[in-house]
């Protein structure tokens, strides 16, 4: 057994998974890029963690899925591609942590008129996984 995550990785844990749901939030027909990746890094800003989100630290706050791995468009905050119903991507607040180092979580979602369709059944969940 790896062991329970520690303080430091449930509080950071909490941090990514509140910036995942504020990035989802924002996904519906007509938003940009742009701004799926700012509601993600206003997150970490407010947490004092605004240095991650630079391009140092981070790729991107999430992409398209098709054909390639990282389809776009991009989700950052100077991309203005508009996301239109239909389209799938995966939102993700992966970055570095400076008391945990990187951390990885994200939700593919479907754009919407309305919103968006969640397609990810995982549980949104710190968990620890046995060694065999």
């Amino acid at each position: 057994m790896l062991g329970e995550p520690s303080a430091e990785q449930r509080a950071a844990f909490d941090i990514y998974l509140e910036a995942l749901e504020a990035g989802i939030a924002t996904v519906r027909a007509g938003v940009t890029a742009a701004a799926v990746a700012k509601a993600e890094n206003d997150v970490f800003r407010k947490h004092g963690l605004g240095i991650y989100v630079t391009n140092e630290y981070t790729r991107v706050r999430g992409h398209g899925l098709g054909l390639f791995a990282d389809s776009k468009p991009h989700i950052l905050e100077d991309v203005e591609t508009r996301l239109e119903a239909g389209m799938t991507i995966i939102v993700h607040p992966n970055t570095y942590n400076p008391v945990v180092g990187y951390m990885v979580l994200g939700d593919i979602v479907a754009v919407t008129p309305e919103g968006h369709e969640l397609f990810t059944r995982t549980p949104r969940a710190l968990f620890d996984v046995p060694l065999e």
